[in-house]
């Protein structure tokens, strides 16, 4: 009965650990041994019945051990789940890695950034998705954990096998096992970008500078330091080592300008609205340059109202400031064409209308009253006629030229020509009005003598020259037409006549073609003043130059200069 109550016990106490069930069927057993020789019946009932009651005590303290021991393994199990779920769902790459460099684990964002499986990673080197460029500092990095018990860090990109580069920061640390090592993979590919897209934006900021020629500054007032972009140093001129303060700004100041400026940023800058705006001109540091900026700016002030700061710009604007130079120049050659047309439709509207009123007077005449003419009537008007129709002549072929040298339509082509050659064959009419007029005209020209020219137009200038001669020198007058070698290897002509001279101040107006120059020959011929225009344009193109001497009623001489021929010089 007694063995059954023990044993029925011992089955009740199913969750005993081993040490102490072992312990409890020694005592029970024991307990039988003892009392199976006899003993007195009713005595042994008692001591099993006070060991029932202990053992009973002893399963509902068992019971109890085993209700907390459910309780610690429910929240070992939910401890081990948040672990995984931490491990595997955080945002952050973990591995352990063996002494060689093998994956023993990874958690879910680490195969992530590898770009595979959790599984197909286990037992794979690390290195293998290094790229080959930061594998040197992967191995330095993982020897380094193993042989230090400090955290190491590293930087590292992957092979290229992804969309877009992918870099990573790698901190790693030797573990309990000194066999392994745990290292976390944070991944700073958007950190990297938006490194990469501040580099391209400043790059891009520093191109548009420079193309702008734009450069920025920030001034400390009170600590009399300035610091500017790179831009702005070269515009200045200025190395790494250049002292900045106000007094050094000034220095580069063109001289000129460096009281202009200075009385500039006291007085109005500082001294009233704290606004820069202003160009000035400077002189380069390091090529002594002249240059001209502009500089735009505003100061800031302290709750004080004291300025303590001056930021902005400076650009240099030489371009600018040559452009409106070229600009000026342009629009004094537009207003010298605009006065070049106005005279040229004077001439049309006044002086070709003259010459052509005679002329159709005379003929009008003829056509009314040739019955009653006589013969000398006739040889009088055929005279003017002719004299009219030259003069009309000699003032269109001067308006035509004038047209197409001003459309750059007459072509210059020098050649090497004989002047006396040139001479003769361009005054012979002049010669035959000259004697009519009663005036001797004469040459002082070596036969010999050649000049680099262009035919046409050197033609035109001795024409045009013993025209005016011929032309404001009255009946027993003379001119004489030269052309003598000058030291200075060239030729020097000269249309000399004994004519009615000008005054210093008709000189000073002969080739400008707003002036008035016009004024009528000894003979009432006409004039304009054009063909010396023509003469000055024609001898330019040849690089030579005009000049006059001559005093009232004592006549003039026209000089002009021209190279020597080639065949002159070896002479």
């Amino acid at each position: 009965m007694i063995r059954k109550l023990i044993v029925q016990a011992l089955c009740r106490m199913n969750k005993i650990n081993l040490s102490e069930a072992t312990l409890l069927r020694a005592k029970a057993e024991a307990f039988l041994k003892n009392n199976s020789s006899g003993t007195d019946l009713r005595f042994s009932e008692v001591d099993a019945l006070k060991l029932i009651h202990e053992l009973q005590v002893y399963q509902v303290e068992l019971e109890l051990q085993n209700q907390e021991l459910i309780l610690s393994n429910k929240e070992a199990e939910l401890a081990t789940k948040k672990y995984n779920e931490l491990f595997n769902f955080t945002l952050i790459g973990y591995f352990t890695l063996s002494i060689n460099g093998e994956i023993k684990e990874v958690n879910l964002k680490g195969a992530i950034i590898l770009g595979k499986d959790q599984s197909e990673l286990i037992n794979r080197r690390f290195g293998v998705y290094i790229s080959d460029e930061s594998k040197p500092a992967f191995n330095l990095f993982l020897s380094n954990i193993f042989n230090s018990l400090e955290l190491q860090t590293c930087e590292v990109t992957l092979e290229a096998n992804h969309l877009a580069p992918i870099a990573l920061t790698l901190t790693g640390i030797i573990s309990k096992n000194a066999n392994q090592c745990v290292i976390t993979a944070v991944d700073i590919s958007e950190s990297y970008r938006k490194i990469e897209i501040l580099k391209q934006n400043d790059k891009f900021l520093r191109e548009i500078q420079e193309l702008a020629q734009l450069g920025a500054y920030s001034f400390d007032i009170v600590a009399d330091k300035w610091i500017s972009s790179e831009v702005l140093d070269h515009i200045f001129g200025i190395s790494s080592d250049f002292v900045k303060s106000f007094e050094s700004w000034t220095s580069i100041i063109h001289p000129d300008w460096q009281q202009v400026m200075a009385d500039y940023f006291r007085d109005e800058v500082i001294g009233k609205n704290g606004i820069f705006d202003k160009e000035y001109k400077i002189v380069r540091l390091n090529d002594k340059t002249e240059r001209w900026v502009y500089g735009k700016g505003e100061v800031k002030y302290n709750i004080l109202n004291q300025p303590i700061l001056m930021v902005g710009t400076i650009r240099d604007i030489t371009e600018r400031k040559f452009t409106e130079e070229e600009i000026k120049r342009k629009n004094a050659e537009l207003e010298n064409v605009i006065a070049e047309k106005d005279k040229f439709f004077s001439i049309i509207a006044h002086d070709l209308r003259g010459p052509f009123n005679g002329f159709l007077g005379l003929t009008e005449i003829m056509a009314k009253e040739l019955n009653t003419l006589t013969t000398d009537d006739l040889q009088k008007i055929s005279i003017s006629l002719n004299n009219s129709a030259n003069n009309l002549y000699s003032l269109l072929t001067n308006l035509l030229e004038w047209a197409r040298i001003q459309q750059d339509a007459i072509k210059f082509e020098p050649k090497s020509l004989l002047v006396l050659h040139v001479v003769t064959s361009t005054i012979q009419p002049l010669v035959d009005l000259a004697e009519k007029k009663g005036i001797a005209v004469t040459l002082d020209i070596p036969e010999n003598i050649e000049v680099i020219a262009d035919e046409n137009m050197l033609a035109s200038t001795i024409r045009n020259f013993a025209s005016n001669a011929v032309k404001f020198t009255p009946s027993g007058g003379f001119v004489n037409i030269s052309a003598k070698p000058s030291g200075d290897d060239n030729i020097v002509f000269a249309v000399k006549d004994s004519g009615i001279g000008m005054n210093a101040e008709m000189i000073s107006n002969l080739f400008k073609l707003d002036a008035n120059i016009g004024r009528k020959g000894t003979a009432d011929e006409p004039s304009t003043g054009l063909g010396l225009l023509l003469c000055n344009e024609f001898i330019r193109k040849h690089g030579g130059r005009i000049w006059v001497e001559s005093s009232t009623q004592e006549g003039s001489t026209f000089y002009f200069i021209l190279p020597k021929s080639n065949l002159t010089q070896n002479s």
